[in-house]
């Protein structure tokens, strides 16, 4: 009754009941709508980013919640084995791979203190060295115009003069900075595992409370399942497309250092291989951000080297875009490139890394809930009469303009006079009457 008094009607169209949105609604509450949800969520953000982190999990793991209570096991049993099961093989992973990134990290931190220290004996570095080779190179092949010694020189003599270990103190010193983020932020994880678990625990509950809010049309789709299904299936092809990238990159690498075009390039080539399948995560700018620090540390070594790893690394990456991510992600998000712009902007302006993180996984939720909402939802249709701004169901019809008031006549015509008729008026003839004779 509420929802006929504001308008608001149920129109039933190829067996599917919808619910139409008057046009009022549409011009009024909806923008309004969007500018306090805006106004909140920037208002509450961390405690959303908590809720929003919690149900994502939860909505990955009720799955696995869901086939073990079909084991004959209660809900609170099969939602602690899961967090326990889940707990230690993350803890086992991250010992595991974190102990090869250290050490191999640590190699690639000598390797770049040694390229800059000058060894006993030595009156240049292996830097100077190389910049100097690099100089000889360009005077042999007439480009002695270019001073690259010089600037080099100027570079090696800074870095020296700063002390590598400096540089690196400052690379420690942004190491504590995230470890101390990460302790204060355990505080954060317990308080996203207690809602996460508290979701699972209610989430039949949950399910029917949804269910009767949208209810399941003549295709029997649920919004809960579909969006359950939408975000599987994109964490699902995201973890197979950067595990393909971090794999391929590792491998490449590796092959660089084998047949000699970088020399040693195998004992870091798990280091930069992880590193490329954290920032394939990142849209956009990950596949970059994946392929700076080898560049940086082969031009180090050689700048031809330098140029044999930006081209295996854009090759991946056309390989990526034109083969793995049509095949694997197929239509996983759907959404377009506008989109997908505009929500890692809104989520990084909101909750800064974590948002950049979790924009892709909410628009691919939103993606279904949108589906699902617009075959049960429509918006009134506007008059279409009139010259209108049309766009996604709206026209804004301008009345018609009123024809301009015709003069009055005169109520006398003077004596021997006549007065002018409507065809003379109309033809722009003289309104005054001639004078009679």
């Amino acid at each position: 009754m509420a929802l006929e008094q504001a308008g608001i009607v149920g129109a039933m169209t190829a067996g599917t009941v919808k619910l139409q949105v008057p046009r009022w609604i549409q011009v009024v509450l909806l923008p309004l709508a969007l500018i306090a949800v805006w106004l909140f969520a920037s208002a509450v953000r961390h405690a959303i980013l908590v809720f929003l982190i919690s149900a994502i999990i939860a909505v990955l793991l009720n799955p696995l919640v869901h086939r073990l209570t079909r084991l004959r096991l209660s809900r609170g049993l099969a939602v602690g084995f899961v967090y326990l099961s889940m707990a230690a093989l993350v803890v086992g992973v991250t010992a595991l791979i974190g102990t090869v990134v250290v050490n191999q990290g640590q190699s690639i931190t000598r390797q770049i203190e040694g390229e800059f220290t000058v060894a006993p004996g030595a009156s240049e570095s292996p830097a100077e060295l190389k910049v100097d080779r690099l100089q000889r190179w360009l005077d042999a092949h007439h480009l002695e115009r270019i001073h690259v010694k010089q600037l080099g020189d100027q570079l090696v003599t800074n870095i020296r003069e700063h002390g590598v270990s400096t540089w690196t103190q400052r690379a420690l010193d942004v190491t504590q900075t995230v470890a101390t983020t990460i302790v204060t932020g355990i505080i954060n994880l317990i308080l996203v595992i207690v809602v996460s678990i508290y979701m699972l625990l209610d989430a039949p509950r949950i399910s029917r409370a949804v269910d009767r809010i949208f209810p399941p049309g003549p295709d029997g789709k649920r919004l809960g399942v579909q969006v359950q299904r939408g975000l599987i299936s994109y964490v699902r092809g995201q973890a197979i497309v950067s595990l393909i990238i971090g794999v391929s990159a590792g491998l490449a690498i590796a092959v660089l250092g084998l047949v000699g075009v970088w020399p040693g390039a195998e004992n870091y080539a798990f280091f930069f291989g992880a590193w490329a399948t954290v920032t394939e995560i990142i849209p956009y700018i990950g596949p970059i951000l994946g392929a700076l620090p080898p560049i940086i540390v082969a031009l180090i070594h050689d700048p031809l080297t330098a140029v044999w790893v930006a081209l295996v690394f854009l090759a991946i990456h056309q390989l990526e875009g034109h083969v793995v991510v049509p095949r694997v992600m197929g239509s996983a998000l759907g959404a377009h490139p506008l989109v997908i712009i505009f929500g890692v902007l809104a989520g990084t302006e909101l909750w800064g890394i974590a948002g950049v993180l979790l924009a892709l996984p909410l628009i691919a939720m939103g993606r279904e809930v949108w589906i699902f909402l617009r075959q049960r939802v429509e918006l009134e249709e506007w008059p279409r009469s009139g010259v209108g701004l049309v766009g996604a169901g709206l026209q804004l019809t301008l009345a018609p303009r009123p024809d301009p008031p015709r003069p009055a006549e005169p109520e006398a015509a003077e004596e021997g006079g006549s007065a002018p008729d409507d065809d003379e008026l109309g033809r722009g003839g003289d309104a005054r009457a001639a004078p009679g004779v």
